[in-house]
């Protein structure tokens, strides 16, 4: 089963690209179930993405892309139990410890100063568009 990313329309009416995975090929046509999030949050409080019991039927000019794997990890998202899975940023300080110089609390001349600087991801632009 490979993983792609297909475009959808959402309720508003905007398009998007979202994970999927193959669950059979036939002629050009796939038959699909999408990664989505769920209601439920790990421990955490983090958002638990599944994958719709719904299969879907798409042409190859739904697909936005064609991740040459079959792991989730790949898509940014982790499997926490069979079926469930979270975001996962490879770049997250969420293990990280500072060191005793590091938590004086003073700064660095040499820090970036990109801070202030906004970000968002996925599941909050989605939320902006659908509202």
């Amino acid at each position: 089963m490979s993983l792609i990313k297909v475009w959808t329309e959402t309720d508003d009416g905007a398009t998007t690209s979202l994970p999927a995975k193959i669950i059979e090929t036939k002629n050009g046509i796939y038959s699909i179930k999408y990664l989505s999030v769920t209601d439920k949050r790990d421990q955490h409080n983090r958002k638990i993405y599944m994958y719709e019991d719904e299969t879907y039927t798409i042409t190859d000019e739904s697909v936005t892309e064609y991740l040459d794997s079959d792991m989730e990890i790949d898509f940014g998202f982790q499997s926490i139990s069979e079926n469930e899975f979270i975001k996962y940023d490879s770049d997250s300080d969420d293990d990280y410890t500072p060191s005793d110089d590091e938590n004086d609390g003073s700064s660095s001349d040499d820090e970036d100063e990109d801070d202030d600087e906004e970000t968002c991801d996925e599941d909050d632009y989605l939320s902006e568009i659908s509202s």
